[in-house]
């Protein structure tokens, strides 16, 4: 009996340190000389990542944390701006939401 209980507390320890494992951090560093807004979606079915819409300044990075089942993409805006009536877009990379996120 003691066997399988040590057996059983390896089991579930080797999966919670597994899935633990499989979660991502997602760090997206500018090194251009110009602000980078990420676009930042996740595929049908999947929540969204705490955030979505953020500016990256020269130098800087952000970090995004993902969990295990999380897929998606990241893609790189820049040349963006907010108008008069608060309608954002970029001149690159644009997904035509009139938002950040």
């Amino acid at each position: 009996m003691a066997g399988f209980m040590t057996r059983l507390f390896v089991l579930v320890l080797v999966s919670l340190l597994s899935q633990e494992c499989l979660a991502a951090t997602f760090t997206l560093a500018n090194n251009c000389d110009y602000t980078v807004w990420p676009g930042v979606l996740s595929s049908a079915g999947d929540a969204a990542l705490a955030t979505m819409g953020f500016a990256v300044e020269t130098g800087q990075s952000k970090s995004l944390d993902a969990p295990a089942t999380w897929s998606g993409r990241f893609w790189g805006r820049n040349l963006c701006s907010t108008d008069s009536v608060g309608r954002f877009s970029c001149g690159t990379g644009d997904c035509g939401s009139s938002e950040v996120e």
